[in-house]
């Protein structure tokens, strides 16, 4: 009875963990995936806007400490508004999940973060590179949405869907935040625009 007794527990203790581990196992995925959706933008899967400023400012406080320089880069597809207009939100949806794919593919390091800033503007942080390294990805980068080459009839600066971008580069001082950075960019950004659109423009702090 005794040897009875004790298998019989050990196979109800078994199945009882295993019950347990799947239990947990379960839950961990249902926090991942609950954390997933706060994160991500739900159309084109990159991080969302909050998302992209709680990571970048982690980011950021890293590169005061250990002074290492920040790409900071403001992107939008050009004549967005217009591309709706003429093709529909359907086919402007689906373009922007192609843009979004080509964005964080140029994105792979672990310090490297990108996301959906609203509309079609995205955003973007590189770590420790040369500027002439930010701006080799960034070329890179616009040329394969150019490469893409999605119609785009309504355009004044291409048969195709082109992107815009701003680059702020700068090593982060102590009495800077990362808003000043994304201002230096959108600056970037509007010359970009106001010089033709479908190029890269960057820029650098003012010596103080």
């Amino acid at each position: 009875y005794n040897a009875f007794f004790l298998g019989t527990a050990n196979v109800i203790g078994t199945v009882g963990n295993h019950f347990l581990e799947s239990a947990m196992r379960q839950n961990l995925l249902s926090q991942k995936q609950l954390q997933d959706m706060a994160e991500k933008d739900f159309l084109t899967g990159l991080l969302n806007r909050r998302a992209f400023s709680t990571r970048a400012n982690c980011t950021w406080r890293q590169a005061v400490r250990e002074k290492h320089a920040l790409g900071v880069v403001m992107m939008d597809v050009d004549f967005f508004k217009r591309y709706n207009d003429h093709y529909g939100h359907a086919e402007g949806d689906e373009t922007l999940k192609k843009v979004a794919q080509v964005v964080g593919s140029h994105a792979r390091r672990p310090l490297d973060i990108v996301a959906r800033y609203g509309g079609e503007e995205f955003v973007g942080l590189w770590y420790n590179l040369s500027e002439a390294h930010m701006r080799s990805i960034l070329e890179s980068l616009r040329d394969d949405i150019a490469a893409l080459q999605i119609p785009h009839a309504a355009s004044d600066g291409a048969p195709h869907v082109s992107l815009s971008i701003g680059l702020a580069y700068l090593q982060p001082q102590a009495d800077q935040t990362l808003d000043d950075a994304l201002r230096l960019a959108d600056v970037a950004l509007y010359l970009a625009k106001e010089q033709g659109r479908n190029r890269v423009v960057i820029k650098t702090p003012e010596v103080r």
